[in-house]
């Protein structure tokens, strides 16, 4: 069974920015194609509805006209006074013939198909000219509709604003004037004037309904409740118009047509633009696969053989594999090298960063003890100065040891009572040192100063408190499997408070995650530089934790036992009180 490949680094990485690439484009594509979209159709709206605008105020401006003319010539006209003053029927119809002939003459001038009408009750006499092209029994309903009206008093003096009226489901547009006792009226098919709608305007969806001045249609039509429901999505446009020289509003709903060209020029320029992409992907992941990836998988499997063909295959008489294996054996003995060398440089690095921690400890110890003797020199106690002194010289020896050296815990014991007879000069004071320490771990190895830093923070917090004690316990610690080795330090000072405790016990997480390593804000200096050394020496494995019990403050120190044998059981150690 052959060996598995996996992908590459670098191809994941083309991968990646190819799909990236793809989905950019797409995205981008169908934004443009639905920005596109939606321009077209707003533009193609705004087209359709600028169209009935216009041909609503050329109808207007033909309506306007004909009102002019109605109230002018036929009520006014001689022709008309001679039908009404007439008495011989002979004299009437000549004057109806000149009537019906001025309408003719005047009825070329528009372009609109309109019907004119003429009575005059009083002496029966009617003129009436119709459209020819027009619907001749509904011209006649509609001459009789105003005869009826006439006589039932529902025509009055009459408006410069033509109605809608209903004859067999046609609309048309009525306007009458009563003068004298005569009546003129004028209509016109309103779906021959619709006629361009119907053909250039709207599609085979499309349809449009009339509405009288009171929103009601002319002609019931089931189509108004579906475009009023054109929010949900019936209609890409609709819309309702007004006229100013008719009581109607005109109702529009319809999907128009749009610019397909254009679109379907776009749709074409983005598949290319995708298929260009898609053969630039597949060609740069065959390049690289082909002459990339394989060559560097076949070094890999001759690099990860090369041990075995080291062993069994003879060099002599085959100079070609003596000269590569030459070169084998150079490349990993420089990768050797170079990691030797990296290990000794983060040594280096890890000695000069321990040094430096502990240095910082050294001068903080140095301050206090000039403090203590210039307080001594200012009272003139030079016995106890000299005392000082001899005690500070051993002390002082303890502490300039070699800076990476670890010391016995008995050492580390010793300076602590140094320390502690130090501060019984200064305060004349007897301190009591309580030990409890099992003789097998007077030998144990810790870094130095360890337990020294805490002790001399429990002298300096302690000092208005009269006689100091100070309390030491080592014992072996076991957590599962794990030795470990435990130090306990307390003194008779007061109790940590609640801030303090809290950022005390925040250091060794913070200087692990490599923050406030340093100084910092001035505070805890010696037990942020013994945070600093224990992470250094022993890693993750040690712990240091601060809490109060009984009223005094207590510092715990756990580290690795790293010593060889077998751990004794926890026990009473004994405990062994020394005064100084």
């Amino acid at each position: 069974m052959g060996k598995e490949r996996e992908p590459m680094p670098a191809l994941r990485k083309i991968m990646i920015w190819l799909l990236t690439l793809f989905a950019a484009i797409l995205v981008a594509g169908l934004a443009a194609l639905v920005g596109s979209e939606r321009k077209l159709a707003k533009e193609t709206n705004e087209r359709c509805a600028n169209l009935i605008e216009g041909r609503l105020e050329e109808i207007d401006n033909h309506l306007s006209a004909v009102n002019l003319y109605m109230t002018e010539q036929l009520l006014t006209g001689t022709a008309v006074e001679n039908i009404l003053s007439a008495q011989d029927p002979q004299r009437r119809n000549v004057a109806a013939r000149e009537l019906w002939g001025d309408i003719y003459r005047q009825r070329k001038y528009w372009n609109e198909k309109l019907n004119f009408f003429f009575y005059a009750p009083q002496n029966g006499a009617e003129v009436f000219c119709y459209d020819g092209a027009g619907n001749y029994a509904d011209c006649n309903r509609l001459r009789r509709m105003v005869k009826e009206r006439w006589k039932n008093g529902e025509l009055g003096t009459g408006d410069f604003r033509w109605k809608p009226v209903s004859i067999e489901g046609r609309v048309y547009l009525l306007q009458c004037y009563t003068e004298n006792g005569a009546v003129a009226a004028c209509w016109s098919s309103w779906d021959e004037a619709m006629t361009f709608l119907v053909e250039d305007v709207l599609t085979e969806e499309g349809f449009y309904i009339v509405l009288d001045q009171n929103g009601e249609p002319v002609v019931p039509d089931q189509r108004l409740e579906e475009m009023q429901g054109r929010e949900t999505g019936w209609a890409d446009f609709s819309g309702s118009f007004s006229m100013d020289y008719a009581r109607l509003v005109l109702a529009v709903a319809d999907s128009p047509r749009r610019n397909r060209e254009a679109q379907l020029a776009f749709m074409a320029f983005f598949v290319v633009t995708l298929i260009v992409v898609a053969g630039f992907s597949i060609y740069t992941l065959t390049y690289f696969q082909r002459f990339i990836q394989r060559p560097f998988v076949h070094l890999k499997e001759h690099v990860a053989d090369y041990d075995s063909v080291r062993k069994n295959v003879k060099r002599r008489g085959f100079a070609e594999l003596e000269m590569a294996m030459s070169a084998f054996d150079a490349l990993a003995a420089q990768l050797n090298q170079l990691k030797i060398d990296q290990y000794e440089e983060r040594m280096a690095l890890a000695k000069t960063q321990l040094e430096y921690f502990q240095l910082q400890i050294k001068p903080h110890f140095f301050v206090n003890c000039f403090s203590i003797l210039f307080g001594m020199a200012q009272k003139k106690e030079y016995q106890r100065i000299q005392n000082f002194c001899l005690k500070l010289s051993d002390y002082v020896r303890y502490l300039f040891r070699d800076g990476l050296s670890i010391v016995p815990l008995e050492g580390e014991l010793g300076a602590i009572q140094d320390f502690l007879g130090i501060q019984d000069i200064r305060h004349r004071t007897e301190s009591l040192m309580d030990q409890d320490v099992a003789p097998e771990l007077a030998g144990v190895n810790i870094p130095p100063l360890l337990l020294l830093t805490f002790v001399e923070n429990a002298v300096k917090h302690g000092e208005d408190s009269g006689q100091m004690s100070v309390f030491v316990r080592a014992e072996e610690w076991r957590e599962g499997e794990k030795n470990f080795l435990r130090f306990l330090i307390s003194g008779s000072c007061s109790a940590f408070s609640p801030e303090d405790l809290q950022a005390l016990n925040a250091l060794p997480v913070k200087v692990a995650q490599g923050e406030e390593a340093g100084p910092g804000d001035g505070r805890h200096i010696g037990v942020k530089n013994i945070c600093s050394r224990l992470t250094l020496m022993y890693g993750e494995e040690y712990s240091l934790r601060f809490y109060n019990r009984e009223g005094h403050s207590v510092a715990e120190i756990i580290l690795p036992d790293r010593r060889t044998g077998k751990v004794a059981e926890n026990g009473n150690l004994g405990l062994k009180t020394v005064k100084l």
